[in-house]
């Protein structure tokens, strides 16, 4: 009864507009139905917020909560440390989104982004040696059957930039579609 109640006020809260209305409706939620999977869905929702709004180290220690309180062999694990690295990488730490996107690299259908990412990172912190590991690692993780030509394209043109001297960098992570 307790999870469909609070999975009912979430729902509310997801399809309210106005901002903070919708923060405390999910608030509400983690409130009064703290241990569903609700109000798990609600603290995911509020970091998005943060997020969105620029608030990357309120979004990461949202997230660092959620992760920390989910079972290790959910679905939401990969996902949600793929926000925390991105929220870490937004905020400069980047250290700790270099800790988030090498967990994550081990993750089936989230390596490709924490290669890309990893490269990115190390090319903001100007160390094109271990950008050149991480375009390189990606590239060698690829089998042909499953190939993106864009995305080996898009890795050699990296390369390149870096031999040429002429790094292409992307300064923000690629927004995570849910």
């Amino acid at each position: 009864m307790q999870e469909k109640k609070g999975a009912s006020l979430l729902a509310s809260g997801l399809q309210t507009e106005a901002t903070d209305q919708r923060v405390y409706v999910l608030e509400s939620v983690i409130r009064d139905y703290g241990r569903t999977d609700g109000a798990r869905w609600a603290k995911l929702e509020l970091a998005h917020l943060d997020y969105k709004e620029g608030r990357f180290a309120a979004a990461a220690a949202k997230y660092e909560e959620v992760l920390d309180a989910l079972s290790a062999d959910t679905s939401l694990v990969p996902l949600t440390r793929l926000n925390l690295a991105q929220s870490y990488e937004q905020a400069d730490q980047y250290d700790q989104a270099i800790t988030q996107y090498n967990i994550l690299k081990k993750s089936p259908g989230f390596n490709n982004q924490a290669y890309l990412a990893l490269g990115r990172i190390y090319m903001a912190k100007e160390d094109q040696v271990q950008a050149r590991k991480a375009y390189e690692e990606l590239l060698n993780s690829l089998d042909d059957d499953t190939l993106d030509p864009l995305l080996r394209s898009q890795v050699e043109a990296k390369l390149a930039s870096l031999d040429a001297g002429k790094p292409v960098i992307s300064s923000q992570p690629e927004e995570n579609k849910e």
